[in-house]
């Protein structure tokens, strides 16, 4: 009785709360992909993840089943919260309406409103009584045709051999997805510079079935694997330090289908998932191509990989001769069991890189056979005590090298949560189809502690801290021996309405690297700094605009004490005048002296694609970025961006460089019943 009366206030308190528009929920998931992108590469390619956080929000996991390995995938959750959660529904029973969310003290309104986009409690199991076939009928198919170019209006252009395509980059997609059970899609596409071909340059296609019996999933084509924290395998996005200091971990493990354009880091072949209650059961076999120089051995024969090439061009004949010249196979198998407050897991991971005339010939298979090279073997364990999570996975290569991470996320205080991860890779560990947490992009040769707290005072107000103090074990890239390293930032936001948030970053950096001092005899390391300043304002104006503003600073210290500075401004706004029409528009203004000094710019880009523009010298940038709703099924997506930059050749001749890039992309969208 209790109980209801309960879920009746919340409900009356609640029902103008959760009715807002799903744009909210759209600019929570394009701000939680900005913060992941900003220590990736330039050209990261996020459109899994993207696709994976919308159709959660298209088809929401039933609060009542979902389990702590689920909702851990969602960022803006905390442990507590997880906690919180799943004890009021085992202290209380199964939820009655969404709405009793706000019963969970540690829950405030917002947060609550936005877990709310990815759960439901109402009782919707007419899918599972669907056979396969039956899926396409209902599904949705979507087509996405692009084109893009880019212009030199002025300055000198990079000397290079004549390309074989043309300019323009071309890509054809094809996605179907039945709610989160079936996936199918193929792509296609060229760089500037390379031929179309009859089909493109790059082709994937992936076919992907969800069960919910014996048969968990199956995985055919191209695919990504993921599990544990990554140490022995993991092929999604880098799992590094961003603005979500708590994100240490993957949004989704197993088995997933990989549906983006990237040409590398994703398997190809067939994985199959086993699940019987709490016992899982995963194997894979792949063998995905890739561009290498080859070199002659000593018989004449093309054995030797000197060199991978991971870019994913092909426009000129020395590319051409290096496109998917080796294969890259990977066979495993992954065996867990997962209890409500615990879970356990080993893996078998066996990697070669193999000539393509070598492919499936006795050489090959005897390679292939030969399970004690090239493999990793390894295992991890969760554990929950009383809100404390704890994470420990270790991983060794050829039983020479090792690898451990060990993670737990400690709620301190009910505004205040403290997450500690020690990392040790010795210098010789390396995973080609692993994605540990690390300081850089690749494992290896680093031994850190990084610790992150999230300090909530007020629901306005968050403080994101975290500090990273780690060192390389032996000499690496400008570091004539074992270095050390560390990284802090300050994070602030102010939500004081829904209309208006300010977001202020303080991050300051250190590295010692080679220094050649002529008064000394030898080399010897010194450390550089760097620090960074960011502001970012996002005020939302009436019901049709938005407007952003940032503006970062860096400063860079060499060796040498030599100075480099970076200054970066822009102007975001954003037009809704109806569901049929949107425009966005950026003006930029930066100013950097030098490549120490780069700053690197996320910006919005036509659907499922990201685009980030690297700062240097002086100059201007803009776009705009439109989309036209042409029927029910399809809309048009236009942008065109203007950068103007002055280059300094020899620091003394400035060149003034000009570029215009267009791009269109039509999608179409077939609803099924």
């Amino acid at each position: 009785m209790k109980k209801l009366l309960l879920l009746m206030i919340c409900n009356l308190l609640l029902q103008s709360t959760f009715a807002q528009e799903r744009n909210e929920t759209e600019k929570w998931v394009e701000k939680t992909i900005n913060d992941l992108l900003e220590n990736q590469n330039i050209g990261s390619d996020l459109s899994d993840l993207e696709l994976e956080l919308k159709e959660w929000i298209k088809n929401p996991q039933n609060l009542n089943y979902v389990g702590m390995e689920q909702l851990s995938r969602l960022p803006f959750l905390n442990q507590k919260q997880l906690t919180d959660i799943l004890e009021h529904r085992k202290k209380h029973g199964a939820f009655l309406s969404i709405y009793e969310l706000q019963a969970i003290t540690s829950l405030d309104v917002e947060e609550a409103k936005l877990l709310a986009k990815f759960v439901y409690v109402e009782e919707r199991k007419q899918s599972d009584y669907l056979n396969p076939t039956q899926y396409f009928g209902m599904g949705q198919h979507e087509i996405l045709l692009q084109e893009a170019r880019s212009s030199l209006l002025s300055g000198e252009e990079a000397k290079h051999a004549p390309y074989v395509g043309s300019l323009d980059h071309l890509s054809i997609r094809y996605r179907f997805a039945y709610k989160t059970k079936l996936y199918m899609g193929f792509g296609l596409e060229k760089d500037p510079g390379e031929r179309w071909g009859k089909v493109g340059d790059f082709q994937t296609f992936h076919l992907f079935y969800k069960g919910s019996g014996l048969l968990k999933t199956i995985a055919l084509g191209d695919f990504h694997v993921n599990f544990g924290s990554g140490l022995n395998v993991g092929t999604s996005m880098f799992n590094g330090k961003s603005a979500l200091v708590f994100q240490t971990s993957y949004l989704q493990e197993g088995f997933k289908p990989s549906r983006s354009l990237n040409e590398v880091g994703f398997m190809r072949g067939i994985g199959i998932g086993l699940q019987k209650r709490n016992v899982s059961l995963s194997f894979w076999l792949s063998a995905s191509p890739l561009s290498a120089k080859l070199s002659l051995d000593n018989l004449g024969d093309f054995s030797q990989i000197s060199s991978i090439v991971l870019s994913g061009l092909h426009r000129t004949e020395a590319e051409l001769l290096k496109r998917r010249t080796i294969y890259q196979e990977n066979i495993g198998i992954h065996l867990s069991y997962t209890r409500k407050y615990y879970s356990l897991g080993c893996l078998y991971q066996k990697q070669e890189q193999v000539a393509q005339s070598h492919f499936g010939s006795n050489q090959n298979i005897k390679q292939v056979m030969n399970l004690g090279n090239n493999m990793h073997v390894g295992a991890y364990g969760s554990l929950l005590i009383k809100n404390i999570q704890t994470h420990v996975e270790i991983s060794t290569q050829n039983n020479d090298a090792f690898a451990i991470q060990i993670k737990s996320i400690v709620p301190l205080h009910a505004k205040l949560d403290g997450l500690i991860l020690y990392r040790n890779y010795t210098l010789n560990f390396e995973n080609q189809f692993g994605n540990g947490w690390a300081a850089s992009s690749s494992m290896g040769n680093e031994e850190g502690m990084y610790v992150a707290f999230l300090y909530k005072p007020k629901k306005s107000l968050l403080w994101s801290v975290y500090a990273d103090v780690f060192g390389s074990k032996a000499a690496s890239y400008q570091k004539i021996k074992a270095a050390k390293s560390s990284d802090y930032l300050i994070l602030f936001n102010w939500l004081p309405s829904k209309t208006f948030s300010l977001e202020s970053r303080i991050r300051v950096q250190e590295t010692e690297r080679n220094y050649a001092d002529v008064n000394l005899p030898v080399t010897t390391l010194k450390p550089e700094h760097k620090k960074q300043f960011r502001i970012h304002v996002n005020y939302q104006i009436g019901l049709h605009w938005q407007y952003q503003f940032r503006m970062e600073w860096n400063n860079f210290e060499r060796v040498n004490q030599l100075k480099s500075n970076g200054n970066l401004i822009y102007h975001d706004f954003a037009y809704k005048g109806s569901k049929n029409w949107h425009l966005r528009a950026r003006i930029c203004y930066f100013d950097v002296s030098d490549y120490t000094a780069r700053i690197y710019m996320q910006e919005s880009d036509l659907p499922y694609s990201f685009a980030s523009q690297m700062m240097m010298n002086k100059g201007n940038y803009y776009y705009v970025l439109s989309s036209f709703k042409i029927s029910k099924s399809a809309d048009l997506h236009f942008k065109i961006s203007y950068l103007s930059r002055n280059n300094n050749q020899d620091n003394s001749k400035l060149e003034l460089y000009k570029e215009m890039e267009f791009k269109c992309q039509l999608r179409i969208k077939i609803r099924g019943e």
